[in-house]
């Protein structure tokens, strides 16, 4: 199904460069598929009072789906649990459901399962945040012809009492697509997209992440998006620091720690639910970090849209915003080279609440493909809130580091 995309000038100044690394989706034995029976009792949906599963179209019911996902997160964060073969025959429930004879949903999430575990191994290895508790509800349901994009709400406690809030959209297939058939679902967000953990059936849907450099491109300017050279600007160490010394630092010029205050209250505020106020991209993630940098007193600079001197949002139709509002690389050029509004930390685990960290798929800064604000941090590890997709206080240890290159910017 090729659907056109629906581009907007602002989205993100990707190049060619920041194309997403392939490959990298595990997939559970199909041996452990049938002891997911038990994750799933049956359950009314919150959109109807008979069970979803019986309605029209409808293969996979989204009570069903929270639950099993929250199943298989407890099992990964908080019992730490295998989620092998082996591992699932000790923990699932003998007990049968409705989803028992649907062998396509019992497989997606065993994909899921191996999903979330490969970025909970980092998590667990780290050690120094515990995960105590999981809620999973159903946060809103979208239908795009026969694929229903199903975001869930997943709350997970830390250990000392925080809680780390996503809102993570699957796609549930409800007819056949393509190689897909009903009853599979996958998870969409960005991380899923760059990492190739959704099949490119669903790529084109206006509700998954959208990583196109042509949906940024001015047809009238071929200049190229991004510099091919710059100044060099050191990437910041991963890491872990001891308690003594993150997290710190002398304070900067640009903002005192009053206006810092701001930015984090105002990113903790809008990181489920963002502000009506502005536009809202499809790639979401820098366009927050700017009204969260805007709310704490960091000025508009005005002129040319294009220039990665100048940052500004006026929300008028056609040019809404300068490149450097929404687009991750712009936005670090006039931050750390143009404007020198802020400067660099030698390591994330130095990030202050307000502070912004970055990160490409590359060692070139101009392939930067992602922001977030520092709202916090758990023991000395950072907890940072973005969107696409929405989330608000992950720790920075919960976050997948591999093949990427991180820089901290001081505000």
């Amino acid at each position: 199904m090729n659907r056109p995309r629906q581009g907007d000038a602002q989205e993100s100044a990707l190049t060619a460069g920041e194309a997403a690394p392939r490959g990298r989706a595990g997939v559970a034995l199909v041996g452990a598929l049938t002891l997911l029976a038990g994750l799933m009792m049956t359950t009314v949906s919150t959109a109807s009072a008979e069970p979803q599963s019986a309605l029209p179209g409808v293969t996979l019911a989204e009570d069903d789906l929270a639950e099993a996902v929250e199943h298989i997160n407890r099992e990964i964060y908080v019992e730490k649990q295998d989620t092998s073969a082996a591992g699932l025959q000790r923990s699932v429930s003998k007990e049968a459901s409705r989803l028992a004879a649907q062998p396509l949903a019992l497989h997606s999430l065993a994909v899921e399962a191996d999903r979330i575990e490969d970025v909970a191994e980092q998590f667990h290895a780290d050690g120094r945040i515990e995960v105590t508790d999981v809620d999973t509800s159903v946060d809103s349901v979208e239908t795009d012809g026969d694929v229903r994009f199903v975001t869930l709400h997943i709350a997970r406690t830390l250990g000392d009492g925080q809680v780390w809030e996503e809102l993570q959209p699957f796609a549930v297939i409800d007819a056949p697509l393509g190689t897909l058939r009903p009853g599979q679902f996958f998870a969409v967000d960005g991380d899923a997209v760059q990492y190739d953990q959704v099949p490119a059936e669903l790529l084109d849907f206006e509700s998954v992440p959208k990583f196109d450099p042509n949906e940024f491109a001015d047809p009238d300017q071929p200049t190229p998006l991004a510099p091919e050279t710059g100044p060099a600007v050191e990437p910041s160490s991963i890491e872990p620091l001891d308690e003594a010394e993150a997290p710190g630092g002398v304070e900067t010029m640009a903002l005192s720690a009053a206006n810092r205050t701001k930015v984090k209250n105002y990113a903790l505020k809008y990181a489920l639910s963002p502000n009506s106020s502005y536009h809202k991209w499809s790639q979401d993630c820098t366009n927050f970090v700017s009204q969260s940098l805007k709310a704490g007193g960091w000025k508009h600079d005005l002129g040319w849209y294009r220039s990665d001197g100048n940052w500004w949002y006026t929300g008028n139709v056609g040019i809404r915003a300068s490149w450097t509002w929404a687009g991750a690389a712009n936005f670090f050029r006039f931050a750390r080279i143009e404007s020198k509004r802020a400067t660099g930390w030698s390591n994330v685990y130095q990030l202050r609440a307000g502070d912004i960290l970055q990160y490409a798929n590359s060692t070139n800064y101009n392939n930067m493909v992602h922001s977030m604000v520092t709202t916090g941090h758990s023991g000395n590890v950072p907890l940072l809130s973005y969107h696409t997709s929405n989330t608000k206080n992950k720790p920075f240890t919960a976050i997948n580091t591999k093949g990427r290159t991180w820089w901290a910017n001081k505000v």
